[in-house]
């Protein structure tokens, strides 16, 4: 059985190579998306959800941080505030450099494929560990800790790539008995959010209208590429040869792409409204950032020795 961390490593690699190894050369820069395959737009009203649901997820979770950020500074105790501000402002231009910007990419498309196959690997691995196990004798049930542990162990490690571009870490590391060792924990949480928030609010919604108007893009191509399929099945069912599972099976693949027609009818409605007002969303987003930014900092300065 292959130990936990290798499988951790593996699924990482497998999802970024795969997924983000394309995104190496004008990884910010979207192209318009072209369906020419049956398949392919079968497919496509799901990618056009997902990139939907991840911009107004990203929106979330902006909000959520930025609410954390103002008061973050009250979990730290006998400290050097000084360099608890240094620490603000480098997490803050993290989120706006290049380096943790393309960490960040490359880690959305990893993310994306660890959601939508957890379940199949943690089967795999789940069932790898239980027979281990039975085999020296043991019945304990191992799927729910290492679905678990599968979970934290990516979270983890996607931390950690993170982390490795953010020069916080390297004060945090460098000045950690002038900050306190207790405040360590606080002050990395903290500067995880900051760095992250200042990413989605200064690279990532900034650039989502163009990325959704890019994928957007290929609604026409699918909708015809649906329309060919179908009218190919039609076509295959004519001929008298045909045996009657053929047939069945030719009209389960019908049923399919009409309800992926319909599908795409209604994520092109969800993207008419995601789009009417999100160049001033993503304003607005900056600008409570902005906000919550200045309140952590003045706090911070009003506890530095006068």
């Amino acid at each position: 059985m292959m130990p936990l961390g290798k499988t951790l490593s593996a699924v990482l690699c497998v999802a970024t190579f795969a997924l983000a190894g394309c995104e190496q050369k004008g990884a910010n820069e979207p192209k318009a998306v072209s369906i020419d395959q049956g398949s392919s737009a079968q497919r496509y009203p799901a990618m056009l959800e997902h990139e939907n649901k991840f911009i107004r997820d990203s929106e979330a979770r902006g909000k959520e941080k930025i609410a954390k950020i103002p008061t973050a500074a009250d979990k730290l105790s006998d400290t050097d505030w000084a360099i608890v501000e240094q620490i603000v402002d480098a997490s803050d231009n993290a989120g706006k450099d290049g380096g943790y910007a393309a960490t960040m990419r490359e880690l959305r498309p990893a993310r994306s494929f660890f959601e939508e196959e957890r379940e199949p690997i943690v089967k795999k691995v789940g069932g790898s560990a239980n027979y281990a196990a039975k085999q020296k004798g043991c019945e304990a049930d191992l799927w729910g800790p290492v679905n678990q542990g599968l979970k934290d162990g990516v979270d983890d490690a996607m931390r950690d790539r993170l982390r490795a571009s953010n020069d916080a870490f390297i004060l945090i590391e460098r000045h950690k008995e002038a900050l306190g060792k207790k405040n360590v924990p606080a002050l990395e949480e903290m500067a995880d959010d900051i760095a992250e928030t200042s990413y989605v609010v200064n690279v990532e919604m900034p650039e989502a209208k163009q990325r959704l108007e890019a994928v957007a893009s290929g609604a026409s191509d699918a909708r015809s590429s649906l329309n060919s399929f179908i009218a190919d099945e039609k076509k295959f069912q004519e001929d008298p040869k045909r045996k009657p599972e053929e047939k069945q099976a030719s009209d389960a693949r019908i049923k399919k792409a009409e309800e992926q027609l319909k599908a795409l009818e209604a994520q092109e409605q969800a993207t008419k409204e995601n789009l009417k007002d999100l160049e001033q969303r993503a304003k607005d987003l900056e600008t409570q950032y902005d906000d919550a930014l200045k309140k952590l900092k003045d706090a911070i300065a009003a506890k530095k020795p006068k």
